[in-house]
């Protein structure tokens, strides 16, 4: 590969490109903040103007939500320790007077007329924050329901390797089930495929040692449907006189609901927040899982790369709001485009990735392309100028033989360039 320069001018416009907010600043003996250089990513996220921006820095204190002021001067006192990057949280008041989270990465720099210098780079947080805040929240809902709900209780005898389960539920009318050799055959009635070995590791586990422990798992056994619903399984020890453990004890009970809806709110931690669609390492490690699928059942798939052409000339025209509300409808028009199984996620700036599983034929891929280039161009007019935009493509396709995302990506990847050095707007199928 040969080596690739990039001057300071270009760097600078990079740096000041960028949403994220960067940041140099001094700290005087009265421990205040004396900015060095600010981007306008930092202003574009606090939502101030230069002036503004600058004069609450004076005092930046103020801006501070009161209870995360000791996070805040922890913060700083570790950073002025000169031992290394520091990571820390606030929450702050914005120039529009909303309140953020403010995620901080900062390290001593230098010194400057005598001050500690202090670079960093600056992020908004405030939706992870507030999905954790749920997910907390939706756990101790979880643990209040498997408590007031109606419970299944099991005793599995290990030295007869029977398992009893005595149903709770209405449905069977207190009745029993009962499975012989329960370890040897390592069977459950009607437990998702996906679950039965993490049931039985924390079995085997318990069985060996003291153990107080929880799991979740789908079954669709004991409501009488054939939905899989989620149910939690609390489990003990038990040790016989000889001080070996001689049973496991415990409850099942039905949270499906609550493990439902935190699943959705980890959904959501894992999709971009500008586009609705899977970011990249999710992306990523759902196709990898898809394709392991997609060989098993022995299903063809394949997968599109999309690039939005002159997409920096939207930024360069109409400004950086234009360019994130155009990012907003192409993945408002892959998700509508894109259902079920098919995974479908941005892989960063206005590169766009698409696993479709279970195709016919690679005409399937070829033919959604097409249609893709047709939805994706797009004229902007306004008063600043004139934009087209449009997609350039690359599929791959991947047979059931095939289970190496790397080289799956790459061919796409090639396809795609392979569109772009043809003129662009249009779509390639690797071949050999």
């Amino acid at each position: 590969m040969s080596e690739i320069s990039i001057g300071e001018t270009s760097l600078s416009q990079i740096v000041e490109s960028i949403i994220t907010g960067v940041a140099i600043f001094a700290i005087d003996e009265n421990r205040r903040l004396i900015p060095v250089y600010m981007n306008e990513g930092l202003y574009r996220m606090l939502s101030y103007s230069h002036k503004d921006l600058e004069r609450m820095l004076v005092d930046i204190r103020r801006s501070i939500i009161p209870d995360d002021l000791p996070q805040f001067e922890e913060g700083l006192d570790e950073i002025l320790s000169d031992n290394g990057a520091v990571d820390y949280e606030f929450r702050t008041v914005t120039g529009d007077g909303n309140i953020r989270w403010i995620h901080i990465r900062a390290n001593l720099y230098g010194k400057v007329d005598g001050y500690p210098l202090v670079a960093g780079v600056i992020l908004d947080c405030t939706e992870r924050k507030r999905i954790e805040e749920e997910l907390a929240l939706q756990n101790e809902r979880l643990n209040i329901l498997s408590e007031s709900v109606k419970e299944h209780f099991v005793d599995l005898n290990l030295r007869t390797d029977v398992l009893n389960i005595r149903l709770g539920n209405k449905i069977f009318n207190n009745g029993e089930i009962i499975l012989k050799d329960f370890l040897a055959k390592k069977e459950l009635p009607s437990v998702h495929k996906e679950d039965i070995e993490k049931v039985f590791s924390v079995i085997e586990s318990a069985s060996k040692r003291n153990l107080n422990d929880s799991f979740d798992f789908r079954s669709n056994y004991f409501e009488g449907d054939e939905q899989y619903h989620w149910y939690r399984a609390t489990i003990s020890s038990v040790r016989g006189v000889d001080g070996y453990v001689s049973r496991i004890v415990g409850r099942i009970s039905n949270i499906d609901e609550a493990k439902k809806r935190e699943l959705e709110l980890q959904r959501r931690a894992d999709k971009d927040a500008l586009t609705g669609l899977f970011n990249k390492g999710t992306a990523m490690e759902l196709v990898k899982e898809a394709m392991l699928t997609n060989s098993d059942e022995g299903k063809l798939a394949a997968m599109i790369m999309i690039d939005l052409d002159h997409f920096k000339d939207v930024n360069d025209t109409f400004g950086h709001a234009a360019g994130d509300k155009l990012l907003e409808d192409v993945g408002k028009v892959l998700n509508d485009s894109f259902k079920g199984r098919d995974i479908v996620g941005r892989m960063g700036g206005d590169e766009f990735m698409i696993f479709m599983t279970d195709i016919k034929s690679e005409n399937d891929a070829v033919s959604i392309s097409a249609r893709l280039n047709k939805m994706l161009t797009k004229r902007i007019v306004k008063t600043q100028g004139e934009v087209t935009i449009s997609a350039s493509i690359g599929i791959a396709i991947c047979d059931s033989d095939m289970t190496d995302y790397e080289a799956l990506f790459k061919r796409a990847d090639k396809a795609l360039y392979t569109t772009k050095e043809n003129g662009r707007n249009g779509n390639t199928l690797y071949k050999e």
